[in-house]
């Protein structure tokens, strides 16, 4: 079984940075069919794996028979899964401010979804060498769709826009907390063990942190401070690049009148 930061884990975060770093360099500017393309195949990869997985988890064969059988906890609807939703709206929207608020969304949450996960692994690796491959390939394109958007679009933002993406985000939070209580009240396989984004007050916390915290104060605070949570991480990667832009343009615009001062001495 795989295990955090051993070597199957750190070659896919290397792979997926440098893809992360090439896609950015290679759609930072213009190219809109080509990046719709890249951003199709992107779902249409995690998709299929999607799909394979349910087929994987729903199928068992007992004396040469297939079996079908439901279970709620295999259900793709935690905040990691929200790619899966988001990009085919992105790709096929018009431009407007719907289509601005998943960008962005998936641009800063989702971002900051994935580098969470990749950072703390406990939960990517089953044991199963398909699901172990599946969610680091899902993760990586997450972070790399997340990097890439960023990369392209942070310029062309402003906080209005962050908070269109922060409405979207508590949308999904409020369905997953509907969908926890909706499974737990009832009988299918494995609806006892639903907690969509790990929000559930049925369940202990995987994440250290979030767990003691949960256990500790109301559902429902501790569901805004989740929602608040994210949404500050979020402002901080949206504020991160243009900090960055703005003292390199800044470092630029230095070194040309320093330049300019240079020339102009010596012409004395």
């Amino acid at each position: 079984m795989p295990k955090p930061y051993e070597s199957f884990h750190i070659i896919f975060m290397v792979i997926f940075l440098g893809l992360s770093i090439f896609f950015s360099i290679l759609f930072r500017k213009n190219k809109d069919k080509s990046f719709k393309v890249f951003l199709f195949i992107s779902w249409f990869i995690i998709a299929v794996l999607e799909i394979l997985k349910l087929v994987l988890n729903f199928t068992t064969i007992e004396e040469g028979k297939v079996i079908v059988e439901f279970e709620a906890s295999c259900l793709g609807f935690q905040f990691c899964s929200l790619p899966l939703y988001c990009l085919p709206v992105v790709v096929f929207a018009k431009e407007g401010k719907i289509k601005d608020a998943f960008v962005l969304f998936l641009a800063t949450y989702c971002l900051a979804a994935g580098i969470i996960v990749f950072i703390w692994p406990n939960t990517l690796f089953s044991g199963n060498i398909f699901l172990d491959f599946r969610t680091l390939i899902h993760h990586g394109i997450q972070l790399m769709t997340g990097i890439v958007l960023l990369v392209r679009y942070f310029d062309k933002f402003n906080l209005k826009n962050l908070l269109q993406s922060s409405l979207l985000f508590t949308c999904f939070v409020m369905l997953a907390r509907y969908l926890n209580e909706l499974f737990f009240n009832t009988n299918f396989k494995g609806s006892a063990d639903v907690d969509f984004f790990f929000i559930s007050p049925h369940h202990e916390d995987i994440f250290p942190v979030f767990g003691n915290i949960k256990q500790l104060i109301p559902n429902n605070l501790f569901t805004l401070g989740y929602i608040l949570g994210f949404s500050l991480i979020a402002l901080i990667i949206f504020i991160v690049p243009v900090v960055i832009t703005r003292k390199w343009e800044c470092l630029k615009i230095n070194n040309v009148n320093e330049e300019n001062s240079r020339n102009w001495y010596n012409t004395l």
